[in-house]
């Protein structure tokens, strides 16, 4: 009698798929126009200069909130900032002037902006707002050096993605700001997390918010391959 020795088939089993690492938090904005403390003796005189020490900003808010964009208008309105620190009206430009000026805006969007290591990234927004009748955000040196410098500190820290301090961010900016945005993301790729931006409302409603009118952005590796992004809006 003949023994039959069964021999196992050994199926190639399929490599695991690696899975593409990308995380990212909403979007989040702050208004940027200062407070003063509450704590100012009340002998101060309304010509005293008062201490930068004194000042503090509202914290991030989320930027996926339902409405977000209500009240927007069509081009963000050029003020100086200063202005608005000191309780001067600024008084908002009629429909008819906004879209002229928002004519004028798309007219200046059409020319791309010159290659660099950042321009990939600011032509990916740029196209998305211009898709929308959105005005182009100017790219500013000064935001992406922010950016870069966040996305640096978020890589040396490895612990996930964050955002920045209000008044940290403030303090770096040369020009006053009324509003400032911040994206922030790690993944494998800028297009990658660029993609994933797409699909979250916060990321998604800083990309196109009509309020911003300067773009900057930064990555920094991580010692583990990931890369980290920072993207900072300003209007």
């Amino acid at each position: 009698m003949k023994l039959q020795i069964r021999v196992p088939k050994f199926t190639k089993k399929p490599k695991p798929q690696e899975p593409q690492r990308c995380s990212s938090v909403e979007g989040k904005f702050f208004s940027a126009i200062p407070r003063w403390e509450s704590d100012v003796s009340e002998s101060s005189t309304s010509d005293e200069t008062m201490d930068d020490s004194r000042k503090s900003y509202d914290s991030w808010k989320t930027s996926d909130k339902p409405g977000y964009h209500k009240h927007a208008p069509l081009v963000a309105q050029q003020v100086l900032v200063a202005q608005q620190e000191m309780g001067v009206k600024i008084i908002p430009e009629t429909r008819e002037e906004e879209q002229r000026n928002l004519k004028i805006a798309m007219a200046r969007a059409k020319e791309l902006p010159r290659t660099s290591y950042f321009t990939s990234n600011h032509v990916m927004v740029k196209r998305i707002r211009e898709k929308r009748n959105v005005p182009a955000l100017s790219r500013s040196p000064e935001l992406d050096e922010v950016a870069r410098g966040h996305a640096q500190q978020m890589a040396e820290a490895a612990e996930g993605v964050f955002h920045a301090d209000p008044t940290e961010i403030v303090s770096h900016l040369g020009k006053p700001s009324r509003r400032i945005g911040c994206n922030v993301a790690v993944g494998e790729s800028v297009q990658h997390m660029h993609a994933k931006m797409m699909e979250k409302r916060g990321d998604f409603n800083n990309l196109i918010d009509r309020r911003y009118m300067h773009f900057g952005m930064g990555t920094a590796p991580a010692p583990n391959g990931d890369l980290y992004m920072c993207q900072i809006y300003r209007g």
